[in-house]
């Protein structure tokens, strides 16, 4: 059954590109709204750690 599945979709399936500039904001000039360099935020004054966890926070 998943191989006759999967030959529907690779036979009638199409390919949509997402990569590229958001269509919701091709409008605004983003090299103003966004710094050039991000700065980490300090909460309650702890300090960033030296080697920080691997969370999809610091994986960008």
């Amino acid at each position: 059954l998943a191989a006759a599945i999967l030959d529907r979709v690779l036979e009638r399936g199409r390919f949509i590109h997402l990569d590229g500039p958001s269509g919701r904001t091709r409008h605004l000039n983003l090299e103003e709204i966004l710094p050039a360099v991000a700065e980490r935020a300090r909460i309650s004054g702890i300090r960033v750690p030296e080697f920080p966890e691997p969370t999809p926070y610091y994986a960008r």
